[in-house]
């Protein structure tokens, strides 16, 4: 499952936290849009704590068009035919 944030205003702890949360809900995907922040910084990983894992496969995309179009990919290579989730 995936989650992406659009918020240009990010802080790194935002992101750390971001992924923190997505951890403990079972989501493994983090895609962010035009960061505005360092998001592999050690802040990022500091408020992460155990979602480090999360933190390191980041996906970043400049604009909310190319979001869709890796949504869609991904979409394409679901093991779950019919079945996507976001």
């Amino acid at each position: 499952m995936h989650f992406k944030t659009e918020n240009k205003r990010e802080t790194p702890e935002n992101i750390g936290l971001i992924a923190r949360a997505m951890k403990n809900f079972g989501l493994n995907t983090l895609i962010l849009v035009n960061p505005k922040c360092d998001y592999l910084s050690e802040k990022v990983f500091a408020t992460a704590m155990h979602a480090s894992d999360i933190v390191k496969k980041i996906k970043v995309v400049s604009c909310a068009p190319l979001f869709a179009e890796v949504m869609h990919m991904v979409q394409n290579n679901n093991s779950i035919s019919g079945k996507f989730l976001m």
